[in-house]
């Protein structure tokens, strides 16, 4: 890793025009023994971080807020200004805010319009299948995220959403994952839950414990059903399954398809 960072640090020295580098690069650099230069070319950009010093200054940790290039996870602050919002695009969680300032702070230094800025960010989005936005329907966004195959994708996608607004579908074949490190995520983030598959006990058990209203669904079809009875705007249905597919799908991709159908059906 140390090498590695020497490496991009080496592009940035050698960038005529201006290098966007993240904040919390100097503190990795210190924590692996990397010398780290503040030169003219470099542009910091970061996340703002209740009590976090996330940006290494002369003297010392210095907070992010300070930073004319930040996100809090929604709003997009280049030069100061609040420039964009994360939930005009069809991004969502704190990672993709800083993929999405970097972006920002790229063409605000090559002089794009933010209008034009803005415009492409609303119409760009992920990967397939990886909190992949399909729809909004009355005001309720449908995500496929059908990628998700672990507990710790699953945790991971449920951190990109705000505290119960989250309507999930779960489940699928038994890997031996331990699930209980679910029990505060799920807490946290979900309103409703829909279990499917071989894990859908286990998972039905967490929920129980974790105080969040339930049901075990047979296939997608009922599961889909029963996240989108009750949802209401602002909520995303989220297909996160942190498990593997077999025993109710071919694949992945054929888990996100059966997805994609039930919902254009609601």
């Amino acid at each position: 890793m140390a090498e590695y960072l020497r490496d991009k640090l080496a592009l940035a020295r050698l960038t005529t025009g201006t290098a966007a580098v993240n904040a919390q690069i100097p503190l990795r650099a210190a924590s692996w023994g990397v010398k780290f230069e503040t030169l003219p070319q470099m542009r910091f950009f970061g996340s703002v971080e209740a009590n976090t010093k996330t940006f290494e200054g002369e003297n010392g940790g210095e907070d992010a807020t300070k930073l004319r290039d930040r996100t809090d996870g929604r709003d997009i602050v280049v030069t100061g200004r609040k420039k964009y919002r994360l939930d005009e695009t069809r991004f969502s969680g704190l990672h993709n805010a800083l993929n999405v300032l970097s972006v920002a702070v790229v063409a605000n230094a090559m002089k794009i319009c933010s209008k034009r800025t803005r415009a492409y960010l609303r119409e760009i989005g992920g990967l397939p299948h990886r909190l992949e936005f399909i729809t909004e329907k009355s005001g309720v966004r449908y995500v496929d995220d059908s990628k998700s195959t672990s507990c710790q994708s699953l945790k991971a996608a449920l951190g990109a959403f705000e505290a119960k607004k989250v309507r999930l579908i779960a489940g699928g074949s038994d890997k031996g994952d331990p699930f209980e490190g679910l029990a505060e995520p799920l807490r946290e983030k979900v309103a409703f839950a829909a279990l499917i598959g071989a894990t859908a006990g286990r998972l039905a058990d967490i929920c129980e414990k974790s105080g969040v209203p339930h049901r075990v669904c047979d296939g997608m079809d009922d599961a889909v059903s029963a996240v989108s009875e009750g949802a209401k705007k602002g909520d995303t249905v989220l297909l996160s399954p942190g498990c593997a597919s077999f025993g109710l799908f071919k694949d992945y991709l054929d888990r996100a398809n059966k997805f994609r159908e039930a919902v254009m059906e609601q």
